[in-house]
């Protein structure tokens, strides 16, 4: 490809040929050019063009990609680069599914998928995508199509929004209501029962049944032998409390929540019993019954502890 300028000042695009021959026992060149310059006068603005599109794009706080009908990546916008923390150049035309999706997320995303490339668009789907640090995005997606000359579906154009902490927030939400719930029930009980097993029994029974916690307990202290005896318990228990040998002395078994909470006057709280040094003498049998987490907090005597509701 050659530009030329012609005498009239403007610039012309051409393909020229050159071609060597003898005339006359003569070496001799022949010069052919076709104009191209309309065929490059639409690439450069086909290429402005994109180069505007991917600005917009760029700006834009939503994540957008462009997927082809085999669900390859075509496009992949700096809010996408941003949330996953792939460039762009590192997955142009890879699977959306190979690298982004969970692996139990992939039947279903495959589903919707083809669903728009049947017609069914726009639509709308949340899934979890993963991130390059092996982290996971709850994103809701609103999904459409373009479509060739033919009307038949070339490109699935999804449009999403991280909603991660949205989520996060609804759960912490959806936490504190069954929490005010189970203390709401508690204080109704509070006020019916007069016996005090029956006291404590209900209160464990509406901590599990009201707060969905797995299992719960309330223990007393021997101040003698510091040992905690458990008195009442609801749930999933299966013989733990009888073989944890739970303390409140300065004894390995007297380390963990309860036994805290007790000698300390405190509540006390491990939100991952398994990388706790203290809930260490538990550990090994916790996790078999689903216990990830556990708090206690004192009961009180007057100005004394006497146990703890676990």
């Amino acid at each position: 490809d050659i530009r030329i300028r012609l005498r009239s000042g403007e610039l012309c695009d051409l393909i020229a040929e050159v071609e060597r021959f003898r005339y006359h026992d003569e070496d001799c060149l022949l010069l052919s050019a076709v104009d191209i310059s309309e065929r490059k006068q639409a690439e450069r603005a086909l290429r402005r063009e994109r180069d505007f599109s991917r600005t917009v794009l760029d700006t834009v706080a939503s994540l957008v990609a462009v997927l082809d009908r085999d669900g390859r990546i075509v496009a992949f916008n700096h809010a996408c680069e941003q949330v996953t923390g792939y460039r762009f150049a590192e997955i142009e035309g890879r699977p959306v599914w190979e690298l982004l999706i969970p692996p139990e997320q992939v039947a279903a995303v495959r589903g919707v998928f083809g669903r728009l490339k049947a017609g069914d668009f726009p639509n709308h789907h949340e899934n979890e995508w993963l991130t390059r640090d092996g982290g996971r995005r709850m994103i809701a997606w609103s999904n459409t199509c373009l479509l060739d000359e033919h009307g038949e579906v070339e490109y699935v154009v999804p449009t999403g929004i991280d909603i991660t902490e949205q989520q996060a927030g609804a759960r912490q939400l959806a936490r504190l209501n069954r929490l005010l719930r189970t203390i709401s029930e508690i204080n109704q009980m509070v006020v019916r029962e007069s016996a005090r097993e029956a006291l404590l029994s209900e209160t464990c029974r509406i901590l599990v049944e009201h707060g969905r916690y797995r299992m719960a307990w309330i223990g007393f202290a021997d101040p003698v032998t510091g040992a905690v005896a458990p008195v009442a318990q609801s749930g999933f228990e299966n013989g733990y409390l009888e073989q944890a040998g739970i303390r409140c002395d300065d004894t390995p078994l007297g380390q963990g929540p309860t036994g805290t909470a007790i000698r300390e006057g405190r509540y006390v709280i491990s939100n991952d019993t398994e990388a706790d040094p203290n809930f260490a003498p538990w550990r090994e049998r916790a996790p078999v019954l689903g216990y990830r987490s556990s708090a206690a907090f004192p009961l009180r005597l007057g100005e004394r502890v006497v146990g703890t509701v676990n």
